[in-house]
C-alpha cells in the first residue's frame, strides 16, 4: 500500500494527479482488491450457507451463535481487506480536488487552459464506475446469499 506514501513525493498537487504511475497503481490495488473479495466470497460462501440452512430449514437453533460469528467474521475480514483499497482511493481523491482547487484559484492560469486542465482532470479516472458498481453489488449479493437461500428454503 504504496500510495499514499508516492503521493507525498510529488509536491504540486496537479503534477501528483496527472502522475500516470499513481493512477496505474489505484487501479492496480482495486484489481488486487477484487481478486481478495472474490476469493474470501469463495471461501465463505458455502461455509456460512451450511450454517444458514441448519438454522432456518432444519430449526436448528445451535447453530445460530456459529452462523452469526461465522458471518461477522466475513464480514469484518472483507472490511479489512478493503481498507487499502479505500485508503488509496481516498488519497487519489484528496489529490484530485487539491488539483481543482489549484487550476480554479491560481490567477495566472488562462480562462482556456484551465478550462481544458479541468476538464481532462474530470475525465481521468483510474477505476470505472461500471466496475466499482458491479464490484459492490457483487459483494453485496454474495454476502446476503447465504440468509436469502437459507429463508427461501
Amino acid at each position: 500500500m504504496l500510495l499514499a506514501a508516492e503521493i507525498v513525493r510529488v509536491p504540486n498537487p496537479l503534477d501528483r494527479f496527472l502522475d500516470i504511475r499513481l493512477v496505474d497503481r489505484l487501479s492496480e490495488i482495486f484489481v488486487r482488491w477484487q481478486l481478495c473479495s472474490l476469493v474470501l466470497a469463495l471461501a465463505f460462501l458455502l461455509y456460512t450457507n451450511v450454517f444458514w440452512q441448519y438454522v432456518v430449514q432444519y430449526k436448528d437453533q445451535r447453530y445460530v451463535v456459529s452462523a452469526i460469528i461465522i458471518h461477522a467474521m466475513w464480514g469484518l475480514t472483507w472490511a479489512i481487506v478493503s481498507l487499502p483499497m479505500l485508503k488509496a482511493w481516498y488519497s487519489w481523491y484528496l489529490t484530485r480536488i487539491e488539483a481543482i482547487s489549484r487550476i480554479t484559484w491560481d490567477p495566472s492560469a488562462s480562462s482556456a487552459g484551465s478550462d481544458t486542465a479541468l476538464k481532462g482532470i474530470q475525465e481521468i479516472n483510474p477505476i470505472p464506475i461500471w466496475s466499482i458498481a458491479g464490484s459492490t453489488i457483487t459483494a453485496i449479493v454474495t454476502f446476503l446469499l447465504p440468509l436469502v437461500n437459507a429463508f427461501r428454503g
